[in-house]
Parts: C-alpha cells; structure tokens; sequence
C-alpha cells in the first residue's frame, strides 16, 4: 500500500500543477473551442485581451478552489505512504477533498455559464447569454462527492476504533 499510496501522492501533486496551469492558459491561448450554449466554435480572433484574462480569471478561481482539496488528498496519500492510513491528518484530508468536490459541482456550472457570457459578448452576432445547467453529469460528480464524504466518515470510524484499542490495552 505504501508504493501505491507513493504513487498517486506524485500523481496528485501533478495534478495540481495542471489544474491551476490548464485553465488559464487554454483561455489565454487556445481559446479555440466551442463554448456557447448552442456549440458555436469561437476563433481566437473573437476574444479581445480582456475577454481572455477574464475567462483565465474564471478559470482560475475554480482551478485554486480545486487545488485546495487536492491539497487535502494528497496529505491522505502521504500519511497511507507513511503508515498512517487512518490518521487524523488523513481523514480531514479526504473530508476536505470530498467537500471541495462538492462545492466544485456548484463552482462548475457557474463558470460554464460565465464562460458562454464571456464568448457571446466577444461575438457580435451571437445575443449575451447566461446558461447555467445542471445535469446529469454534474448530478454525478455530486454523487461521487458525496461517496467520499461517506467514505471519509468510514475512516473515522475506523480511527475511533483504533483509539479505542490502543487505550484498552
């Protein structure tokens, strides 16, 4: 378990990297890609500076938000590497993972909807639009989320138990 739990402690921190650099620079960059409601395509020529750095912003806020509970998860997979799979540092590092993934449900919708008002004002042809939806993938990440917060209480139990043990003998 400790390889396992090494391996992906490298992994997420990877992750983080790629979550707080893809964003911005996809809408800095390479903002060809369809975004409106309908699925226009939007070429990089539609998006002035300023629609650029406030879809990088957007962007941004969500990649920082989700970070932070990729933070979490990381100090679970370290403390497992360590021996400590069912410490408290462990446990509070999937709770906040698990609630941070949550929240990101909530976070997703919004910044897709700001995302196709951030490219319908750069299209004059195209009305200002604000879509929030909320479906069944979204419905699923929720899911998910709420999995691990279950599981997370799992551990603590676990923990519990192990305290227990431990001042019982």
């Amino acid at each position: 378990m400790t390889r396992f739990a090494s391996i992906m402690a490298a992994a997420t921190s990877i992750g983080i990297v790629a979550v707080l650099l893809f964003g911005p620079v996809l809408w800095l960059v390479f903002v060809d890609q369809p975004v409106g409601a309908m699925g226009e395509v939007y070429e990089n020529a539609d998006f002035t500076m300023t629609d650029r750095l406030l879809g990088a912003g957007v962007a941004l806020v969500g990649a920082v938000i989700r970070a932070y509970g990729l933070l979490g998860l990381r100090t679970t997979f370290l403390e497992a590497r360590d021996g400590r799979p069912l410490s408290v540092a462990s446990i509070h590092g999937l709770r906040r993972f698990a609630r941070v993934e949550a929240i990101m449900v909530l976070v997703g919708a919004l910044q897709a909807g700001l995302y196709g008002a951030i490219a319908t004002a750069a299209n004059d042809a195209v009305q200002n639009e604000l879509a929030i939806r909320f479906g069944s993938a979204e419905a699923g990440a929720l899911f998910i989320a709420l999995l691990l917060t279950f599981a997370a209480q799992v551990m603590a139990e676990g923990q519990k138990a192990v305290q227990e043990n431990a001042a019982f003998v």
